[in-house]
This record gives C-alpha cells, structure tokens and sequence, in this order.
C-alpha cells in the first residue's frame, strides 16, 4: 500500500540541546527545505500514476473526440437559437413598449380593459 498526504504540515524539527537542556536546538532550515522537496517529489510520482491507470485505445480515443465535435457543433445551433430567440423577445418588447407610447400621445390608451 501507498499512502499519500493530502496537506502537508511541514514544521522545523527541534531538539534540547545536550549541552544545555533548557536551550532548544532548531534543525537546520536548508535540510527542512530538502527533506520536504524530497517528500513531494515522491508523492508527486504517485499523482502521475493516476493518469496511466486506464488504458484507451486510439479508436476510443478517436470516437471519443468524434463524439465531442458533434456535441459541439450541435451545442453552437441551441446556442444560436438562443440567442435568436432572446432577440425576437427584446424587438418584440420594445414595438410593445413603442406602441404604448404611441397610444399613451395619441389619447387611445386601454384604460378600461
């Protein structure tokens, strides 16, 4: 088995000094640094084992970016539609909006219905 950190929490390693126990000693920052590029270097090894865990052959891969043209192109027509539709609403709106003003000047406003 293979374990891997997901965060890392790297602190600087510390000892009492033999000569004076009441003194801390601190490990040296340089090695903290090298012990902790060692440790992800390692680790990153394992995320790259990921990528080759399944194997898809060409013609997959070749159906599979097929497959996604298709999409894409019929995902541009529902967006053209879209965007079609959204402009027949706004002219739509606004002949409304303009016939209104046209009514409200002209004194033939609906003021009964």
């Amino acid at each position: 088995q293979t374990q891997q950190r997901c965060y890392w929490q790297e602190v600087l390693r510390y000892k009492p000094n033999p000569e004076n126990p009441s003194k801390i000693e601190y490990e040296d920052i340089e090695l903290m640094a090298a012990r902790v590029g060692r440790a992800q270097q390692s680790e990153r090894i394992l995320n790259r084992a990921r990528k080759y865990q399944f194997y898809e052959k060409p013609w997959m891969t070749t159906q599979k970016n097929k497959k996604a043209k298709i999409y894409n192109r019929d995902k541009r027509v529902v967006e053209d539609m879209k965007r079609y539709v959204k402009y027949v609403m706004e002219v739509r709106k606004s002949l409304r909006e303009g016939e209104e003003m046209n009514n409200v000047k002209n004194g033939t406003g609906t003021k009964g219905k």
